[in-house]
Order: structure tokens, then sequence, then C-alpha cells
């Protein structure tokens, strides 16, 4: 018989080499992003990794806790939360979890997204 294709069973992308990708600490105004990420190679962009560029977002120190986010969110309806997501996609969503404080009080310890 024929071998399988190259790749067939094997990590998405494992057959390839890989690409370097910048890693920076820092995040770039808007018209170096567009420049260096997005219109750079031919207009393809190139890949970026902004490590921990979250932090200096206002809402990682505003909603840093749980309980920081349930004082003011912890009534807000949500919906569409997924179990067991994983590798295998063989989950459900969620019965009776309507509000996000539901959500928080079981997000650290079952297998929900």
């Amino acid at each position: 018989g024929a071998s399988p294709p190259r790749g067939h069973l094997e990590p998405f992308g494992s057959w390839k080499d890989g690409v370097p990708v910048e890693e920076r600490q820092d995040v770039p105004e808007p018209e170096e992003f567009y420049r260096e990420y997005c219109a750079s190679d031919g207009g393809h962009g190139r890949p970026v990794v902004f490590r921990g560029a979250a932090k200096s977002m206002a809402a990682a120190s505003r909603w840093a806790t749980d309980e920081e986010l349930l004082e003011r969110y912890g009534k807000e309806k949500i919906t569409g939360v997924e179990y067991n997501l994983k590798e295998t996609r063989a989950g459900g969503n969620v019965d009776n979890m309507h509000t996000l404080r539901a959500f928080l009080e079981a997000y650290n310890t079952t297998d929900i997204y």
C-alpha cells in the first residue's frame, strides 16, 4: 500500500521546519505594529509574541482576582461554557451555568472553558 501523506497522524505542523518567532516585552505603537508585523513579508506579515503585554493594560490591575470580577460582574449572564475540550473535543455545554459567578466558582477545579 501507499504510505500515508507526510504529517498524517502527527502533531499539526510537526513535519515542517519552524519559523522563528520574535518575542517582545513591549507593545509597539500601531504604525510600527502594522509595518513590522502586518505589512512585512510582501503583505503576509510575520509572527510575534508580546510576552507580558497584558500586564500593562488597565484591566490587569482592575480585575486581578476572581473576587474583583465577582464584585463587579458576578451577576452578568453568560452562555456557551463548555467542558472536556482539551484534545478530543468530546465535551459539550455545561448545564445550568448562567452567571459569571457560577463560572468563576467552578473553573479552577473543573475542566470547563
